[in-house]
């Protein structure tokens, strides 16, 4: 029988708190903490570090990647799948710490167990056991944030327009509270941004597209409308990324050139400089430890330049921020509007929320473009 949003939210706060406090340790019973992670990327190597500061050695790493096995990683050896199963897979717990949205753990943990790992959890788990380490991370957090935050959570879930979105926010919901990533499978990439169900373009459109990375969402957008816009107003703050969209730009033809404007600003909640994690990724975003400093912008700075159709934002977690700037155009113009609500754990209420304080003519939706917990996406549209 499927679960309603009340049989999440409406659990006894003490009861969801001693259930995180000891998932991981009853998932590894008895093996305590001897762990293996499966992930030797950037992620794992967090993760490896933040065990060894609270004293716990992780026992290896296992990855995919042949051209690491052998290698020593921060004091920590990497083993193939198979060596690492034959050698570990009974003597610990295998943590996959994969993160990134090509991935799914639901056939990661199918093939550790088809290789003899007798435990396989996923990292969440671990993060539970270690919140000051680990937690928020995009859209993770402990489970009893959720339950105190029930009444926002709740009214944003009644905002959701058809059933698919309500179903989309009962998966966020069964992931979140019980670590369950058995979620149907999402959309096609492709569609991401564009979903012909609940977009239309006129023609002579006004596309803002904030976090335009290497020009991949004003290429769909090109393709979608068939060259037929009037403008794209294109926001990235990374110079490597914005390099990048400015070859792709160049590349089109003068005609559509000359109706794509660049701007190499980060959009939030005032004009001001930020620091930057600019590594040239899709995943580069604002960051107080960033290494190099930006200039931010606001979209309210462009009420009487231009009145944008369509406002797509994937910003790394400043979505709310950069909504925050743009009340008054938003107001004013009523775009449809794409936002990214899988950065930090709040947005998935918070974004719905504040979209429908803006303005009662949104129609609200949600849409998942990879496997749990990636590229979930509100829509804004509009009624009329």
């Amino acid at each position: 029988m499927e679960r309603s949003i009340d049989d999440y939210l409406d659990r006894p706060l003490g009861e969801v708190r001693r259930r995180e406090a000891e998932a991981f340790d009853e998932m590894a019973r008895p093996l305590g903490t001897a762990v293996v992670l499966h992930g030797a990327g950037r992620f794992g190597r967090r993760v490896s570090a933040a065990l060894r500061g609270r004293g716990v050695e992780p026992l290896a790493f296992s990855d995919g990647n042949p051209s690491l096995w052998g290698q020593v990683i921060d004091g920590v050896g990497v083993l193939s799948p198979e060596d690492a199963a034959r050698a570990l897979g009974s003597r610990a717990s295998f943590v996959v710490t994969i993160w990134n949205n090509t991935h799914d753990f639901i056939s990661t943990r199918a093939m550790l167990l088809g290789l003899g790992c007798e435990r396989v959890i996923a990292c969440p788990a671990l993060f539970y056991k270690y919140p000051e380490e680990f937690l928020p991370y995009f859209s993770m957090d402990l489970p009893h944030r959720i339950v105190e935050r029930r009444d926002r959570v709740r009214e944003a879930y009644g905002l959701m327009a058809d059933d698919e979105s309500r179903r989309e926010f009962l998966r966020e919901m069964q992931w979140r509270m019980d670590l369950d990533f058995s979620g149907s499978p999402p959309r096609p990439m492709s569609g991401q941004y564009f979903p012909p169900d609940l977009l239309k373009f006129s023609g002579a459109d006004v596309f803002f597209d904030c976090g335009a990375f290497d020009g991949d969402t004003v290429t769909r957008f090109l393709e979608v409308t068939e060259g037929s816009f009037g403008k794209i107003l294109a926001f990235e703050p990374d110079p490597r990324n914005l390099d990048a969209l400015a070859r792709s730009v160049g590349a089109l033809s003068s005609d559509v050139q000359g109706r794509v404007e660049l701007h190499g600003v980060a959009v939030g909640a005032r004009a001001e400089r930020v620091r930057f994690d600019a590594e040239g990724l899709s995943s580069s975003g604002v960051d107080p430890c960033g290494a190099i400093e930006v200039q931010g912008t606001t979209l309210d700075a462009f009420l009487g330049r231009e009145r944008p159709t369509y406002i797509k934002m994937d910003i790394e977690g400043a979505e709310l921020d950069a909504l925050r700037g743009g009340e008054r155009l938003i107001r004013e113009s009523t775009p449809a509007l794409g936002i990214c609500v899988y950065h930090r754990p709040e947005d998935l209420w918070e974004i719905p929320l504040f979209i429908s304080a803006l303005s009662p003519a949104y129609s609200l939706h949600l849409r998942r473009y990879a496997e749990i917990p990636w590229e979930l996406v509100c829509y804004g549209i509009p009624r009329s």
